[in-house]
């Protein structure tokens, strides 16, 4: 039988209402080196929840990342137990 793990998520909610200082960490610098505002990236989340998104994805690797409802889960392999 398979198992299911799913991925972490943010609520875009919070993540208007978190300080600069965190938000700065959530945000890696560009090719050039440069780091976006806290005032750049509030707008950034407040323009995907205009969009009606309300989770924003931990990690990028999650395929099939709804931004309403998250991660489907995705099956684990489990070995068999004897």
């Amino acid at each position: 039988m398979a198992k299911k793990t799913h991925h972490l998520h943010y609520f875009i909610e919070g993540l208007l209402k978190e300080s600069n200082a965190h938000l700065l960490t959530m945000v890696p610098p560009d090719e050039k080196g440069d780091k976006p505002t806290p005032d750049e990236i509030r707008a950034y989340f407040q323009s995907l929840k205009d969009l009606g998104h309300i989770k924003f994805p931990f990690t990028p690797l999650c395929e099939g990342f709804s931004p309403i409802t998250g991660c489907p889960g995705h099956d684990i392999p489990v070995a068999d137990e004897e």
